[in-house]
């Protein structure tokens, strides 16, 4: 079983500047988009990502005592729970 969390890192955005033209490497075409201007919401904090390389039981419970998942997690397969952090 692989645990994923999203990032936590503090990002100062005003001492970010804003994103210019993207530029790929000599006789690179950018990768087409379906959607112009759509962008992906940040992360949340309470999220976990779970994904699974056997099959495995667990029960995932939040910082306040709520159970998220009780069960079997099969092979190949994946859980996205979102509760109070630290979960």
């Amino acid at each position: 079983m692989r645990l994923f969390r999203p990032s936590q890192a503090n990002v100062d955005t005003a001492a970010t500047p804003a994103p210019t033209a993207t530029t790929t490497p000599d006789g690179a075409a950018p990768l087409p988009t379906d959607q112009a201007g759509v962008t992906t919401p940040a992360a949340d904090p309470n999220a976990l990502v779970m994904n699974f390389t056997a099959d495995c039981w667990l029960e995932v419970t939040d910082a306040t005592g709520k159970k998220l998942f009780s069960g079997m997690q099969r092979k190949d397969g994946n859980l996205n729970l979102t509760g109070q952090a630290p979960v």
